[in-house]
């Protein structure tokens, strides 16, 4: 197992740069093209390497003065998190700039106001992720709480750096920084109209019938793909997350190959009591029971002893106790072993009663039960740290809404779109790829973050539809936010999906999982969860989605914003919600 996890580190280091510089190029390509411009791009990079170089240095002093190791796992994660969060508050930032800029004002001013409207958006997404994902630090296992403040660090750094430098550079640069590629020429900012689609699903899913058919639709391809949540298996193999062609894995294929692939990690199983190891009749058929056991290849134990009084490998020289060598004929650190063995270990008290061993205690050891306490310790965990995180969130979402009821809806959305995402990774892994399991890492950490950050899209597209809520009918607050804020969230949606896909690039099992359920996860919030299911559960719910407050109204009142139109924003009073998230060409308002 120990070359194992030496070649992990091996591969995990000799891809780690090829995965952040790929992860780069990629995010200037997106960011040129959403901007047409070859300097918005410079700034995202060099606000991303600020952002990393200070997250890495801090994390590195803080593990020295607490005297701890940050888990080798931790930096692929680091760097495509804090890469996605900055570029997509890069993007918002640039966004609100070029609108304000399109309306003639003097790059300081323009920069100013787009902190003012989009500033205390970034900060609460900001907010809402990194306390999300410090929600690990309520579990048990040590290694799991290394995760939480490594990952809740990255994202505050990446706010701060995104709320300082950023808006600091757009008042430098003015309009050079929508240089527009070719011509040399700074591109004119212009506001782009939402297309007839994302109108007429507004339209639709604001009316009560359309918002029913959403739902049931949502309902439809969202509980299916959960449902193979519940065969998931725990794997911890190490070499299982190894590629197909790796020696060592190779290696394992042999002993596979010779149905004793245990052989690498056997099981012992020992028996204690006084003067047990006289009773050899009760203990050879005891070995024969446990032979017989599915999953068992081979045991060794006093049946192959040749001395009938000879003690030693499997019995104890006081005579007080019988050791049984077990070797299973799969991965000993494998799902489909942990099964077997959890099987056998319920069972091993009545083989020894019924192989007729008397006044002795039977326990069960070795690697494989180990893996079998970190498979269980991993599922107990996965529910704390998912229970925690959704009190952190809907805490934040409601002291951000200040509204019980529609928080509580909506995080169950967010919810119902990280099992789907686990869900479809059991269906490829488990049942196309034939993987043993997930490996423990990847359903924790996933889970964690696409609920944090599914929050965080919360904070973008429910506040736009908030702010315009308090001016009119909740039907039109989602018809007039929702076209205004779709081009941005796809945007963030796909360049957060795309940086984390590329995770795959490192060879092993472990990050190609956490690579898919994240890019799944990502996009079914993206395309399905923010767009269509919740302004349908926000319409259905009509004026009971502000409860216990009464913001929300679902008739006009004297005073309300004509239908189709938006008030400007005023700098000296951003309310709850300010700052409409809007298209890479202009947020609406």
């Amino acid at each position: 197992m120990l070359p194992a996890q030496v070649q992990q580190v091996h591969y995990l280091q000799a891809h780690l740069h090829t995965f952040e510089i790929a992860t780069l190029v990629l995010i200037t390509v997106v960011v040129a093209l959403a901007f047409r411009s070859v300097i918005a791009p410079l700034v995202v990079l060099f606000t991303v390497a600020l952002g990393y170089f200070v997250t890495l240095q801090i994390l590195d002093r803080l593990a020295a003065a607490l005297g701890f190791a940050l888990p080798e796992q931790l930096r692929p994660l680091i760097a495509a998190l804090l890469i996605g969060v900055v570029t997509d508050y890069c993007v918002l930032f640039f966004s609100g700039f070029r609108r304000e800029l399109g309306g003639g004002l003097h790059r300081h001013e323009a920069a100013r106001r787009t902190v003012l409207t989009e500033g205390p958006i970034v900060a609460v997404a900001g907010v809402t992720v990194a306390a999300g994902t410090a929600a690990l630090l309520v579990a048990d296992f040590e290694l799991f709480r290394a995760f939480g403040p490594a990952l809740a660090l990255t994202v505050v750094v990446g706010m701060l750096v995104s709320l300082t430098l950023v808006p600091a550079l757009m008042a430098i640069l003015g309009r050079r920084l929508f240089l527009t590629i070719g011509n040399g020429e700074r591109s004119a900012p212009s506001a782009h109209e939402p297309s007839r689609a994302i109108r007429w699903l507004a339209d639709t899913v604001s009316r009560r019938g359309g918002a029913v058919l959403a739902v049931l639709f949502c309902l439809a391809v969202l509980v299916p793909a959960s449902l193979p949540l519940i065969n998931m298996r725990i794997d911890t193999s190490f070499i299982s997350e190894l590629p197909a062609d790796d020696p060592i894995r190779a290696g394992a294929r042999v002993l596979e190959d010779a149905g004793i692939r245990g052989a690498v990690a056997p099981t012992e199983v020992l028996v204690e009591g006084e003067g047990v190891a006289g009773q050899r009749d009760a203990l050879e058929r005891l070995q024969a029971a446990i032979a017989a056991e599915p999953g068992v290849a081979e045991v060794l134990g006093p049946a192959q002893n040749p001395l009938p009084d000879g003690y030693g490998l499997v019995l104890a020289e006081d005579g007080d106790a019988a050791r049984f060598i077990v070797i299973l004929d799969s991965d000993p650190l494998g799902a489909p072993a942990i099964a077997d063995l959890d099987r056998f270990d319920d069972r091993i008290d009545d083989l020894a009663a019924a192989a007729g061993v008397q006044d002795a205690t039977v326990a069960v050891g070795g690697q494989t039960a180990i893996a079998a306490e970190l498979a269980e310790l991993t599922r107990e965990n996965l529910r704390t740290i998912l229970i925690a995180a959704l009190v952190i969130e809907l805490v934040i979402l409601c002291l951000y809404l200040r509204a019980f009821l529609a928080p509580l809806l909506l995080l169950a959305c967010s919810a119902l779109g990280v099992a789907a995402a686990l869900g479809l990774a059991v269906v490829l892994f488990q049942g196309v790829l034939g993987n043993p399991g997930l490996l423990f890492f990847a359903p924790f950490t996933t889970a964690v973050l696409l609920l944090a950050l599914g929050s965080d899209y919360n904070v973008f597209a429910v506040g736009a539809i908030w702010e315009e809520a308090g001016r009119r009918p909740l039907r039109e607050a989602i018809r007039v936010a929702m076209p205004a804020s779709a081009r941005a969230i796809s945007a963030a949606g796909l360049i957060l999906a795309a940086t984390f896909a590329m995770v795959a690039i490192i060879p092993l099992g472990l990050f190609r999982q956490i690579a898919f359920v994240m890019a799944v996860g990502l996009l079914i919030d993206t395309f399905l969860i923010r767009p269509v299911l919740t302004p349908a559960v926000l319409t259905l719910l009509g004026r009971w989605a502000g409860w216990p407050g009464r913001r929300i109204r679902t008739s006009p009142q004297p005073g309300d914003s004509p239908e189709g139109t938006t008030e400007p924003p005023r700098a000296e009073a951003a309310p709850v919600g300010a700052g409409a998230v809007g298209s890479p060409d202009g947020p609406g308002r």
